[in-house]
């Protein structure tokens, strides 16, 4: 921007799935940037910041999407102020109370996150939790926060007691996550003229924009209805977001979750992992917002290389950003050294290949879920079998076709060969990475996602599934991966680096000086910082 305030601009990240919020809110604590970030309703075991920075096992955390996380005091890691996970209104009031300076109120909303989430692994508490509207303390500072009372601090402490004695009646337990939904054919729609961006333009009012936006989705999909309830259940959170959004000058909306300042008529940008792919043109409900939140936003920020076309389609303002990871909490070599002749000693072997996607596969090829791995251990039986007895195939454990994963390794075989492993917290995740003489990441969609850039930070080959003329939008040079889409070229690529210990170092550090140059938080910090200023200087054009 050409004048600048005296202020940091101040960015709340909405959303934290696979903690992308949390890492990219991390990313952007500058001297010119105060980043926030919020997460509510939503507890699944990698959108919690300790997975990101402490270091525990994993193996007690129990029930993924309700995991019982070791406290701050066991693993020396707490949640920066800037972060806030919880309920919808607990946590959204934190951030008011924090951003307006309330320090008690902040204060005592912080502690009953905590509690919830503390709480949660438990599902009596969560059933009484369902049909409670809010707790005593989070009831009696929205009265105060949003304007109905003042000088609340006393009353809330009264209330929040009172409250901790009544007991809630039961709930039904809470339904399970829904089944994935089918991709449709690769079809494009022809994209519609865009309208201008949520939060610029004269102010109207919700049921205005309510109309509006139906009428844009009509205009795409004519034939498909809308029901205004879809849009109008968002009605009743507007007090509470107006107050939330008024504390910044931008929000990023994570996956659809630039639903929310959509709703309330505040400018955003829009934060796709994957999530443009198929859903905003499925005939759902979720498909419905997330074809409006990202036709919205301001610029919509495309992380997989193969969503320019979706992107396109969909007629976005659109700008391309590596995947980020958090570059804390890599080991030394010492420690990586360590780390590997203890696991060798444990498992055997002398060549480690470290599979660390989720397992996801089937006859479909869904776009939206398949990993490819029984590709990987089709090709590493073949690799094994052919002259390499000493490999070892370390997997995670987790997905829906863990079953079937765990069968076919021992049809083919290798079970002696594969150690399987519970999905790893970020520090440890990033030992075995160390440890390992490659990564295996994917092999359906001819791109990557969060796995190969922490293999290239640390020096680590990479054999997965990649297309170089996809990704020529992307980078200037391309990220030296060894190139495999099914289980010969697995096999092949195995090889290659078993057999040949000078060719494996040089793919190695060719991938950590191309994450350096293309891939790093600074370049990532970079990009964010152009797009986010352009934003708010005005510069962008409402198409």
């Amino acid at each position: 921007m050409s004048t600048r305030p005296a202020r940091k601009l101040r960015i709340l990240h909405v959303g934290n799935v696979a903690n992308y919020a949390y890492n990219i809110g991390k990313v952007l604590q500058t001297d010119r940037i105060e980043s926030h970030a919020i997460n509510w309703d939503y507890y699944h075991f990698a959108s919690r910041p300790e997975w990101e920075e402490a270091d525990f096992d994993p193996a007690g955390i129990g029930d993924h999407y309700f995991p019982a996380i070791p406290p701050a005091a066991a693993t020396g890691f707490a949640w920066p102020r800037w972060y806030a996970h919880g309920p919808r209104r607990m946590a959204a009031l934190y951030l008011v109370a924090l951003n307006e300076g309330l320090r008690l109120p902040a204060w005592l909303l912080r502690r009953a996150m905590e509690t919830h989430l503390r709480r949660l692994p438990d599902p009596a508490y969560r059933q009484r939790a369902a049909t409670a509207e809010a707790t005593g303390i989070e009831e009696a500072l929205a009265l105060d926060l949003l304007g109905e009372t003042r000088g609340a601090a006393g009353r809330a402490l009264r209330r929040w007691w009172q409250a901790r004695r009544e007991a809630a009646a039961p709930a039904p337990p809470a339904a399970g996550p829904a089944p994935a939904t089918p991709p449709p054919a690769r079809a494009w729609p022809r994209p519609t003229p865009r309208r201008p961006p949520a939060g610029t333009g004269p102010a109207t009012t919700f049921e205005a924009r309510v109309e509006s936006l139906i009428a844009e989705y009509a205009e795409a999909y004519p034939d498909r209805d809308f029901d205004p309830v879809l849009l109008r259940q968002f009605e009743s959170s507007l007090p509470l977001l107006d107050r939330l959004f008024a504390g910044y000058d931008l929000v990023i909306g994570y996956a659809i979750d630039g639903i929310w300042p959509l709703a309330a008529g505040r400018r955003y940008l829009a934060y796709e992992f994957g999530t443009i792919r198929n859903i905003p043109f499925e005939d759902s409900a979720m498909g419905r917002l997330a074809y409006l939140a990202y036709r919205r936003a301001a610029r919509s920020i495309v992380t997989n290389s193969d969503n320019e076309a979706p992107a396109r389609a969909l007629g976005l303002d659109y700008v391309f950003l590596p995947h980020a990871i958090n570059e804390a909490g890599a080991p030394d070599a010492a420690e990586a050294a360590s780390f590997r002749a203890r696991l060798l000693a444990r498992i055997g072997g002398d060549f480690l290949v470290f599979h660390p996607p989720r397992q996801h596969w089937g006859p479909s090829r869904d776009t939206n879920w398949d990993k490819g791995n029984d590709h990987l251990f089709r090709g590493f039986a073949r690799f094994v079998q052919q002259g390499a007895p000493g490999a070892r195939c370390v997997a995670v454990a987790w997905g829906d076709s863990l079953a079937e994963s765990r069968a076919l390794v021992e049809r083919l075989g290798i079970g002696a060969h594969v150690h399987w492993i519970e999905p790893q917290p970020h520090v440890r995740m990033m030992r075995h990475v160390a440890a390992a003489d490659v990564v295996a990441d994917q092999f359906t969609l001819p791109t990557f996602g969060g796995i190969p850039p922490k293999a290239f930070f640390l020096g680590k080959p990479v054999v997965t599934c990649f297309d170089p003329a996809l990704h020529a939008w992307c980078w200037p040079e391309m990220p030296p991966v060894l190139y495999a889409a099914d289980a010969e070229d697995v096999a092949a690529a195995l090889t290659r680096l078993h057999t040949d210990g000078v060719h494996r170092a040089m793919v190695g550090a060719a991938g950590a000086a191309w994450y350096h140059r293309h891939n790093s938080n600074s370049s990532i910090r970079t990009i964010l910082e152009i797009n986010i200023e352009t934003i708010l200087s005005g510069a962008l054009t409402s198409a």
